[in-house]
């Protein structure tokens, strides 16, 4: 069967090699994450990529149009995640402090999004999903500072940085060069850092479910 190289193959197409084996966008993108997991982003090419799949380079480029759309892609689910269990699920502004354990939680267990989206914003790195998820937080900070009107809203963009940069380090600090020492005292830690950044009250900032 002929395909058509398009802006990436929806997830949802499979093909076949010779022997019938079944090839998929996602198939590769999970060989890829295990590198990625293996080796680290950096360090791992499409020649990597593609011996790990077992498949063709040619083969890859049906389903991805450069190492960095396979990147985006890895990563994107990761964001999506990271909005379900991190966002969404802190929407109440009358009780911030379960954001603080939500965020430890999930980067605890993701240490490799962790690691990648604190590159992105250190080397000024601009995948669309790092885009996403900085959009995410810009609106999440504009819903609480409307809220209680604590100052002028200007540079959505910059305070976003401020907030997702903080946390990263902080989770970084946690779980990858481990000069924080227990998950309490990064929360305290978080939780001080976003009392300071939303200018809240701490009896309104700690309040608990």
């Amino acid at each position: 069967m002929l395909l058509q190289r398009s802006e990436g193959m929806s997830s949802g197409i499979v093909t076949a090699d010779k022997e019938g084996r079944p090839i998929s966008r996602d198939m590769i993108r999970a060989c890829a994450l295990e590198l990625f997991m293996k080796k680290g982003v950096d360090d791992t090419s499409v020649n990597d990529i593609v011996k790990q799949a077992a498949i063709a380079k040619g083969t890859f480029y049906l389903y991805f149009n450069s190492r960095d759309d396979l990147i985006n892609a890895v990563f994107d689910e990761f964001s999506h995640e990271f909005f379900r269990e991190v966002v969404a699920a802190n929407q109440d502004l009358q009780k911030i402090a379960p954001l603080a354990e939500s965020l430890l939680s999930y980067f605890g267990r993701n240490t490799l999004f962790l690691i990648e989206v604190r590159k992105n914003l250190t080397m000024h790195r601009e995948y669309p999903y790092y885009r996403s998820i900085m959009s995410a937080l810009s609106d999440f900070i504009s819903r609480f500072l409307n809220l209680y009107e604590q100052y002028p809203i200007t540079q959505l963009d910059t305070y976003s940085e401020i907030l997702i940069g903080t946390i990263l380090e902080i989770c970084y600090r946690l779980y990858i060069d481990k000069s924080i020492k227990s998950q309490e005292e990064a929360r305290v830690m978080l939780e001080d850092f976003m009392k300071r950044f939303f200018n809240c009250e701490p009896d309104f900032f700690l309040a608990k479910k």
